[in-house]
């Protein structure tokens, strides 16, 4: 029915990696192919992903390192042991203004509100890239169409709202509202995306 949270990952690194851009990483990896590693929140996580994304896109050779969880993941980067990773907004700025890690850009489209200084994966010079986690509504199939315009009608307004918006905010998410139309054509162009990422990357599940 409607797309109703976004939430872009952060490309971070360690700090004694010697990079500060996403152009000096992929030089220095490409200097250095299969040496570089990346963590994840575990294999099939939208970290894991949009890691091999941008191995893809990039043509950089890092090998993954599959973790229980971006809690799990985040000690070992921020010690070094493992200097790439791509995680969640609220938990990799955190440790970027805590100076624990140095955050290169963005996923998503956009620059994010409150990190505008970060510009994104795409801006940086890697065409294209795009990586957002996200939520969405959706009604059995069936429903009458009536109900999903009132659901979704009512969504759209409590996107609105400041103080809900505001709440967001607060948590590192943006609140965000779409017709059943719009979510079913981004729910389609994440599947082509994402099933691409997976074929080209050989990713499988444990």
């Amino acid at each position: 029915m409607s797309l109703l949270h976004r939430l872009p990952n952060v490309l971070i690194v360690s700090n004694d990696l010697p990079v500060a851009s996403v152009a000096e990483l992929i030089a220095y990896a490409k200097a250095r192919p299969g040496v570089l590693t990346f963590a994840s929140a575990g294999n099939g996580s939208v970290s894991h992903l949009a890691g091999e994304l941008f191995k893809a896109a990039t043509g950089v050779d890092m090998q993954h390192i599959p973790y229980k969880g971006g809690g799990a993941a985040m000690p070992d980067v921020i010690a070094g042991r493992v200097p790439v990773m791509f995680e969640t907004a609220t938990s990799a700025l955190a440790a970027a203004k805590g100076g624990k890690v140095r955050a290169l850009a963005v996923t998503s489209a956009e620059r994010w509100p409150g990190v505008a200084e970060l510009p994104t994966i795409a801006e940086a010079g890697v065409a294209g890239y795009r990586v957002d986690s996200w939520t969405g509504l959706l009604a059995p199939a069936g429903t009458a169409r009536a109900i999903v315009d009132r659901l979704s009608t009512e969504l759209a307004a409590a996107a609105k709202a400041p103080a809900y918006r505001q709440h967001m905010q607060r948590l590192g998410v943006e609140a965000i509202s779409s017709t059943p139309e719009e979510f079913r054509r981004f729910m389609q162009a994440e599947i082509e995306q994402w099933t691409r990422a997976v074929q080209q990357s050989g990713a499988k599940i444990d």
